[in-house]
């Protein structure tokens, strides 16, 4: 492996009348940056356009976590792709809106990097809900790291 790791982050945005259209200009991207970690927001399930993404790069995991509440979490999630053995895994409801946000353990070189993915509170402006969203991550993340020392932490997402 190189000394520097490559990540990148997209939301694939789940309305899918145009998934034909976008989908081969997404893998044309994601093939040239030749990312180690992905981060993806709004998830499409069943259909799993994480999966879907991953089996076009070849060489992924595929590190998929639904959004919380019965009805959505059969619609829509986050996942984290990696080409990098993953040795930990761990998401955290955010409460709002449904929102979760995940967390994958990974070793690059000599040390552990804990990469975050998250898909905070959408509302235009200032929102006090997301604001406590951010205190949730901030909480899970100090655990994390807790859990997982001298890690490096590297937080994606869509932050609305």
């Amino acid at each position: 492996m190189s000394k520097h790791i490559t990540v990148a982050t997209l939301n694939l945005l789940n309305d899918m009348r145009r998934w034909e259209a976008r989908r081969d200009l997404i893998v044309e991207g994601f093939q040239r940056i030749r990312p180690d970690l992905i981060a993806l927001q709004e998830v499409v399930l069943p259909l799993n356009t994480a999966e879907w993404l991953a089996q076009m790069l070849g060489g992924y995991s595929v590190h998929l976590t639904p959004k919380t509440g019965a009805r959505l979490s059969q619609r829509e999630g986050i996942a984290i792709l990696s080409r990098i053995p993953v040795r930990h895994t761990d998401w955290l409801d955010l409460g709002s809106q449904n929102r979760v946000a995940q967390a994958s353990v990974v070793n690059v070189h000599d040390r552990s990097l804990l990469f975050v993915n998250s898909h905070l509170h959408w509302y235009p402006g200032d929102s006090s809900a997301r604001f406590k969203q951010v205190q949730l991550l901030q909480n899970w993340l100090q655990h994390q790291q807790r859990q997982h020392p001298r890690s490096g932490v590297v937080i994606c997402g869509d932050f609305n």
